[in-house]
């Protein structure tokens, strides 16, 4: 007799899931974070700008933005294996032919494009897998995928630059690309949870399945989370590790049916587009003060990861040394969020306190780097600087539902990454063009490190901003009594 306990739910297969995401997401994070060590090859190979030669991940940045949340729905539809597997052949293609090294535009053609698309279906997706297969564990198993991203930040840098060093830049881009190719391999883990109930149904106790398989569907449904909530896994690098459980998506919602032994959606994919990219939630002002937050501390809190190694190759620091700093902000990555998500859970500051607080010490440390030139005191603040990073991370989903509720944040969410991940994107080559024109990192230090200052400082005022919120919508639901 088929029952429930046949869905490997906090089990079994569920645990292979957790182990592919953490591969996955450990390839995506750690590349991306060790990107200036790369940027620092390109401009000696090529004879280049700082500015043309940040937009590789310029370009990688941009497309991930746009591309993410469209590979969640062709992760619904096509299977999340498949979209992992055909994302990681684009990349592996685009990454190895890169290291042909033709020119720099040859470069930014095809490992920029092909990197961007390979993380667009890597990440979300990897998520939302994780997701599904777990229920009562879920915030551990979420938590396990997540500290893919510190430890591939700990552990690639020194990696990356062995080799280079050992095979040079073309070698090393052809070598990452094999390796980033491994995640066709855990995405061809990722087994669809409706498989179980298409080999179930294939047994005599077709019927009992599909009753009891909706019975589970149904009871999942309670913790009031639908599809929307999916769009969740695309912020899990700047997200919690510790997400409370009525805050990630359920296995499957009730708007499935059972169709020839698969679970197909009624109503899911009609609207979407309109749900991903919904413009008009910017009329509650709270949305537009979180996104502005957002952007003003992503802006520094990434762009400066990716200047990092350029800025002490300036202050003359080695360059194993070097890869250790970037590898010690993984470390403190990780401590920032294991720390934060057990005071969170405590309650005792409220959390939008807690994550201001974060950002505006993540530009203090940023600004300091102007005022030491030593590997010691360098290194020390690159541990603060993953630390405090790890915090605000934490809390970026996790703040914005106790903004604007469960309901709107998917649509909100939408809208950061695209704004956040778009604007940050374009303002690598702006940076490198100021590195440029005056010859030093400083004016790019200062910019990284005020940014956050400002949107840290803002997010404090979020109790005036409620209140204004509170009132816009009273007048709302007002107009609305009267016109009905």
């Amino acid at each position: 007799m088929a029952s429930k306990s046949r869905l490997p739910i906090d089990r079994g297969w569920a645990w292979v899931i957790v182990g592919a995401s953490f591969m996955n997401i450990f390839w995506m994070v750690g590349l991306a974070k060790s990107f200036g060590i790369l940027v620092e090859q390109f401009i000696e190979t090529f004879h280049i700008s700082t500015a043309v030669a940040t937009m590789v991940i310029s370009v990688s940045g941009i497309i991930y933005a746009f591309a993410a949340p469209i590979s969640i729905i062709l992760g619904e539809h096509f299977t999340a294996r498949v979209v992992v597997m055909i994302g990681g052949v684009v990349a592996f293609i685009g990454m190895s032919i890169s290291s042909l090294l033709l020119s720099i535009g040859f470069v930014i053609g095809f490992m920029g494009i092909g990197f961007g698309i390979g993380n667009a279906t890597l990440y979300g997706n990897s998520l939302v897998m994780v997701g599904n297969y777990f229920k009562k564990r879920r915030t551990l198993a979420n938590g396990m995928a997540l500290a893919g991203a510190s430890i591939g930040q700990f552990t690639l840098p020194p990696f990356i630059q062995f080799l280079l060093d050992t095979y040079g830049l073309n070698g090393t881009l052809l070598l990452l690309g094999a390796l980033y190719f491994h995640v066709t391999l855990f995405g061809a883990l990722f087994r669809p949870i409706k498989s179980y109930v298409t080999k179930s149904c294939e047994n005599d106790n077709k019927i009992q399945e599909e009753t009891e398989l909706q019975t589970f569907i149904k009871s999942a449904s309670n913790e009031e989370v639908n599809y929307d909530v999916k769009l969740r896994a695309l912020m899990a690098s700047t997200g919690s590790i510790f997400l409370e459980e009525d805050t990630e998506a359920t296995q499957l919602n009730d708007t499935g049916v059972i169709q020839n032994g698969r679970v197909h959606d009624t109503s899911e994919r009609k609207n979407i587009c309109r749900t991903l990219f919904d413009f008009s939630v910017l009329r509650r002002p709270v949305s537009i003060f979180y996104v502005i937050c957002s952007f003003l501390a992503f802006f520094g809190y990434f762009n400066f990861i990716l200047f990092l190694p350029l800025h002490v190759k300036d202050k003359g620091i080695d360059k194993y040394e070097k890869a250790l700093m970037l590898s010690i902000c993984g470390v403190g990555d990780l401590l920032g969020r294991i720390g934060s998500g057990i005071i969170g859970d405590l309650n005792i500051i409220q959390r939008y306190k807690i994550k201001a607080v974060s950002v505006i010490l993540i530009g203090v440390v940023i600004l300091n780097f102007l005022a030491v030139s030593n590997f010691i005191a360098m290194s020390v603040l690159s541990g603060f600087y993953g630390f405090f990073g790890g915090v605000y991370v934490n809390y970026v989903s996790v703040v914005l539902i106790d903004f604007v509720g469960l309901k709107l944040m998917p649509k909100v969410l939408a809208l950061i990454l695209l704004i956040q991940g778009g604007g940050a994107a374009a303002g690598q080559p702006f940076l490198g063009w100021l590195r440029d024109i005056t010859g030093t990192f400083n004016i790019v230090i200062y910019i990284c490190g005020i940014t956050p200052l400002i949107g840290g400082t803002l997010l404090l005022f979020y109790p005036l901003v409620k209140k204004r919120d509170d009132i816009a919508q009273l007048h709302t639901t007002a107009n609305y009594d009267i016109s009905s």
